[in-house]
């Protein structure tokens, strides 16, 4: 049963990891399976941060959701002869004969076009999601809230979607020792004590919402994702370095390898989404032993459950007192902590692959 995995979106914020940690979590149990790579340099959101390739890997220089896929996806599955083709995004061949399952993330684009990147984006969104729908032999969301929407909006039946939520990598998403910890603080100039912040500026994460809160009475907010650069030029403008009214905000960039350290040594990890399926950032930081405060936003309650602090999205004065709470806390932080690494402890992408697994015998039968 070979399985043809669309890695093209590697090395992009989200979907990217998600492609990095599936592939991985194949081989691991063992799955024939052949990833279409991205030929040529780096296009992504990571820039050159690409991670290397999990197995074997055929170049394909098709870019998704353009014309040219539609010819190149079926001339790589006859060619590579998949039993299955595994898209992780709404780009999949409409010409292909195979089953085609489909990872779906989320919906927001299609129920909410005002949050697509562009006027054109939206619309690309709006004619490739239900065509991608209606090609798929199965949808896989990756968290309870996605399949309800999903269903929902398209009228599906449990035949045509299934849940399988995101493993977690503990090799790499644990806690570093202190001195790997300081290392990444010294190099980035941060204080001993920050809150953190994991993501980009789209208007969706709410950022604005988080900076508004955020005080001189709070430990310094770190911004993980966006440049100082990038946040001087945006709506947000906080300067990207600096001390004021809202508390010092230090933007460090993209980062990769140094997440783990960042994670570790934060207060707290602050996700102020107003929608989110189910992102990386609190699964990654519970898995390193830091608390985490998140929105209400979409199914982020359903992910952390009582072992973070759930605030409104949009309440300023909620987010301030949640500030305040877990940075002043020591006690809850430490209960928070405890209780987010054990709430992932049974996660693993070798457990999501025996999954999709299943799914893929049974797109087949």
């Amino acid at each position: 049963m070979r399985v043809v995995l669309d890695a093209r979106f590697v090395g992009f914020a989200g979907i990217g990891r998600w492609v990095e940690g599936m592939w991985r979590g194949l081989v691991e149990v063992g799955a024939d399976v052949v990833a279409l790579w991205p030929a040529g340099p780096p296009r992504d959101w990571m820039g050159s941060s690409r991670p290397a390739p999990a197995g074997p890997r055929v170049e394909m220089r098709a870019r998704p959701f353009l014309p040219a896929e539609q010819l190149a996806l079926p001339r790589a599955l006859r060619r590579l002869d998949a039993a299955v083709h595994h898209a992780p995004n709404w780009a999949v061949p409409y010409l292909t004969s195979r089953p085609v399952v489909v990872t779906v993330h989320d919906i927001y684009p299609y129920l909410d076009p005002t949050i697509a990147r562009s006027r054109a984006a939206a619309a690309v969104y709006r004619a490739v999601i239900p065509l991608a729908v209606r090609k798929a032999s199965r949808l896989v969301a990756v968290s309870p809230l996605a399949a309800r929407q999903l269903a929902e909006t398209f009228g599906l039946g449990e035949d045509r979607v299934s849940v399988v939520e995101h493993g977690i990598d503990h090799a790499r998403w644990r806690r570093p020792p202190e001195e790997q910890v300081a290392a990444v603080r010294r190099r980035h100039g941060l204080p001993d004590r920050y809150l953190l912040y994991v993501g980009t500026l789209k208007p969706h994460k709410n950022l604005a919402t988080l900076l508004a809160a955020h005080g001189p009475e709070h430990p310094p907010l770190v911004l993980a994702g966006p440049s100082s650069e990038e946040l001087a030029r945006s709506e947000l403008s906080a300067g990207g370095r600096g001390a004021g009214a809202r508390g010092v905000v230090l933007a460090v960039g993209r980062v990769q390898d140094e997440l783990p350290a960042l994670y570790a040594g934060a207060v707290a990890l602050a996700l102020p989404s107003l929608y989110e399926s189910a992102p990386f950032p609190p699964l990654e930081a519970m898995a390193c032993g830091t608390a985490v405060v998140c929105s209400d936003g979409g199914g982020l309650p359903e992910m952390v459950g009582e072992d973070g602090l759930v605030v409104p999205a949009r309440d300023v004065a909620a987010w301030r007192e949640a500030l305040s709470l877990i940075s002043g806390d020591e006690e809850l932080r430490a209960r928070l902590a405890a209780a987010g690494q054990a709430r992932v402890s049974g996660r693993s992408w070798s457990r999501a692959a025996q999954s999709y697994l299943r799914v893929y015998r049974e797109v087949l039968a």
